[in-house]
């Protein structure tokens, strides 16, 4: 990890915010799919290091479009304990599963959190609890993004950059 601070204007607008994370997701799909037209030539001309971190930070963007999923399956068991989830995972599986939806969202919170206090950011550190909204924030953009592969494939969300730059810096 590079040591650094990146002071970018983050983006203040939720819908804004969800196009320009829909325009991202949506281009490492396509670049995911493309790429993996031919895994094996793929795998041949990378090598096998570089081919599994592909798969992981490329492909691993598919996670946002089963967030939602896993999360209502967890939340339906939990309340019901619906025997067709124990039927689709065994035991074993689904209560590993759920552990680590748990443990990761806190380890994701607490990372949030860590990094805004040693930054000297404390002001940030309570919004970094909000980390599982961000989560299903991703994964309404990344089901936009998936979904305009389809009916709309050579558009892309456009962002609006500058919105909280002071009045003076505008003109």
């Amino acid at each position: 990890m590079v040591d650094s601070t990146t002071l970018e204007e983050a983006n203040s607008d939720l819908n804004n915010w969800i196009r320009q994370r829909s325009r991202w997701i949506k281009g490492y799909i396509q670049t995911y799919l493309v790429h993996m037209r031919h895994p094996i030539r793929m795998l041949n001309q990378i090598g096998l290091k570089s081919f599994l971190s592909f798969q992981l930070v490329i492909g691993g963007t598919f996670i946002f479009l089963l967030n939602p999923i896993f999360w209502a399956l967890t939340t339906l068991f939990f309340f019901t304990e619906a025997g067709f989830i124990q039927q689709l995972f065994p035991s074993f599986v689904f209560y590993a599963a759920a552990f680590q939806l748990f443990i990761g969202n806190f380890v994701f919170m607490y990372l949030n959190v860590a990094g805004s206090v040693q930054r000297g950011y404390f002001d940030l550190a309570k919004y970094a609890l909000l980390s599982p909204l961000y989560w299903g924030l991703m994964s309404i953009a990344a089901w936009k993004g998936f979904l305009q592969l389809f009916y709309a494939p050579f558009y892309w969300e456009k962002t609006v950059h500058g919105l909280d730059a002071p009045a003076a810096d505008a003109g």
